[in-house]
Formats: structure tokens, C-alpha cells, sequence
């Protein structure tokens, strides 16, 4: 990894650390190196909230790969919790990216138990859209093609 992507990792990790993040090296290292990509077409705009944030830390700041799961998560989650719940010098965007990863059952993931393949499988299933951050309990009502906006607005209700 070249040294600008180290600086910007560490930086991305800062944004929704809450102390669990040293037990998750493996994860989060593969998330920031998996590309994102989106079924709807809803979902473009959490690509470019997470490709803003490398303008955040260095303007000019560029990868080689579009925006990374990791970067869209953390932007979905900074931007949810600044929108919708934070007051102003409030935000704690931390408890919703470990609450989706947790949605996505890859909080089982950490170091000591990373097993690459049944993370990729994991990891897959949200891309293809066929795992969600949130299903609601209501038998036969999937969100998984919802955008990912809307899940984690009703994974809120639900939880809040």
C-alpha cells in the first residue's frame, strides 16, 4: 500500500473508531481494498459521498480504485449520523458503521477468527443486493433493493 493510502486508511478508521477497530485489521483492510459497487441506481450517491472524502483528507487525493466499501460506509454513516441524528459537534458515525457491519454479519470477523472466504461470500451478497443492513421482521418484505439510505433509516427506527 503506498503511503498516502496508509495515511488515508488510518485516517477513514479514526472517522468511525470506537476502540473495536484494532481487532478488526483483516476486515477493514479488505473492505478498503474492495471497489463498491451498486444495484440502485439510488445507491450512486453514497459512491460519491464516499469518494468526497478523499477530498476531505488531502485535496487532491486520488486511488486507483472507485470508491471502496469502506469508503462508502463511513461516509453513510458520518452523513447519517450528521443529517439525520447528530447535533452539531455530536456526531458519533461510529455506532452505525459497526451496527451495519453487524447487520451484514461480518462483526464475527475479527482478527483472530477472519476467515477471507466466508467474508467474500458476505461481501458479495451486498454487492448483488442480496443481503441487506436492514430486513424488517414483517414476513415477505425485503429492502435489500431499497436504497441503502432508506435501510439504514428504517434499521434506525427500529433501533432508536
Amino acid at each position: 500500500m503506498k503511503s498516502d493510502d496508509c495515511k488515508y486508511f488510518r485516517w477513514l478508521v479514526a472517522q468511525i473508531d470506537n476502540g473495536d477497530a484494532a481487532h478488526y485489521g483483516h476486515l477493514l483492510n479488505d473492505l478498503f481494498d474492495i471497489e463498491y459497487t451498486w444495484n440502485n441506481e439510488m445507491d450512486r450517491n453514497r459512491a460519491a459521498d464516499g469518494l468526497y472524502l478523499r477530498n476531505e483528507f488531502k485535496p487532491g487525493y486520488r486511488r486507483e480504485i472507485g470508491c471502496s466499501i469502506l469508503e462508502m460506509l463511513v461516509a453513510l454513516s458520518v452523513r447519517f449520523e450528521h443529517d439525520v441524528m447528530g447535533e452539531p459537534g455530536d456526531e458519533d458515525a461510529a455506532r452505525w458503521f459497526w451496527l451495519i457491519l453487524r447487520q451484514l454479519d461480518l462483526d464475527i470477523y475479527a482478527d483472530e477468527n477472519y476467515d477471507f472466504v466466508a467474508v467474500d461470500a458476505l461481501i458479495r451478497a451486498f454487492l448483488n443486493g442480496e443481503k441487506s443492513i436492514f430486513e424488517p421482521k414483517i414476513s415477505g418484505h425485503k429492502l435489500s433493493h431499497s436504497d441503502l439510505w432508506y435501510q439504514l433509516g428504517a434499521l434506525a427506527n427500529e433501533h432508536f
